[in-house]
């Protein structure tokens, strides 16, 4: 427990459990928005997740190289920014009809940021102690990077759950190339929402009356969008919270020795 007397140690594990909240909710609410709204099977989702992939495999090592010159701090704290951005990049282009090529930019800087922050994060937590305790900070780390990472699924699939059962009812309501008499049925048969795998009409109903089968998949698909855009919204604020925290972290030199690092305030 002595770890925790250490501000830079403390402070990095509670910016990390903030970033965790946001970074691996992002590709859960992703993968519903590919899927559910645009209609991506599960392997051109894998494609498209490799923008962010071959992103984080690139700017991982470099953050490392360019670290052991100024230092871990300064690249994990940009590395947070640049991951801020990429999500709002990300809920801007976000569509019920784009191309999921159009994502590519909003990944490739979500990637990016991951690969600068997330290494660079776990070098600074790690360095506050003496390296006899090191076997122990890393579990302590591990272990607040899932406890973030369930508690930032939940709270996103939680925003995204609200708002399609919120949105879908209403969409249809408003939608005037759906006949009053169907609109009402419709909305019955999707009062239980599957958050994973996406609201869907009842199949006797829709193989019947596929023109107003197709406008109910566009306003699930709406309403999927605008459910994911206000998940991605709270992401970006936890990222940007996790890169308020790490400006506090001590500047550490990290030193090959038993020593506790120097810590250069």
């Amino acid at each position: 427990m002595s770890m925790f007397k250490n501000r830079g140690f403390s402070l990095g594990l509670i910016t990390l459990g903030i970033l965790s909240m946001g970074l691996i909710g992002v590709f859960f609410i992703l993968t519903i928005y590919l899927q559910n709204a645009l209609g991506l099977n599960a392997f051109n989702t894998g494609l498209i997740f490799m923008y962010a992939s071959v992103s984080v495999a690139v700017f991982g090592p470099l953050s490392g190289f360019i670290a052991s010159r100024i230092g871990p701090k300064w690249i994990s704290t940009f590395g947070m920014f640049v991951t801020s951005f990429g999500i709002f990049l990300l809920r801007d282009l976000f569509s019920p009809t784009v191309k999921a090529t159009v994502l590519a930019p909003g990944l490739i800087l979500f990637g990016a940021g991951i690969g600068m922050a997330s290494a660079q994060l776990t070098n600074i937590i790690i360095s506050q102690v003496n390296i006899k305790l090191a076997g122990e900070a890393s579990a302590v780390n591990s272990t607040v990077r899932q406890i973030g990472t369930s508690i930032g699924i939940a709270i996103l699939g939680s925003v995204l759950a609200s708002t399609l059962v919120t949105n879908i009812p209403q969409n249809i309501k408003s939608d005037n190339s759906i006949p009053a008499f169907a609109k009402t049925k419709i909305i019955e048969s999707m009062k239980n929402v599957n958050v994973e795998s996406g609201a869907k009409a009842d199949p006797t109903f829709t193989k019947k009356y596929p023109v107003i089968a197709k406008a109910v998949g566009n306003d699930v698909s709406l309403a999927i969008t605008d459910g994911a855009k206000a998940a991605l919204m709270l992401a970006f604020y936890f990222t940007l919270i996790g890169a308020f925290f790490s400006l506090f972290i001590p500047k550490t030199k990290i030193i090959a020795n038993e020593e506790m690092p120097k810590v250069v305030e």
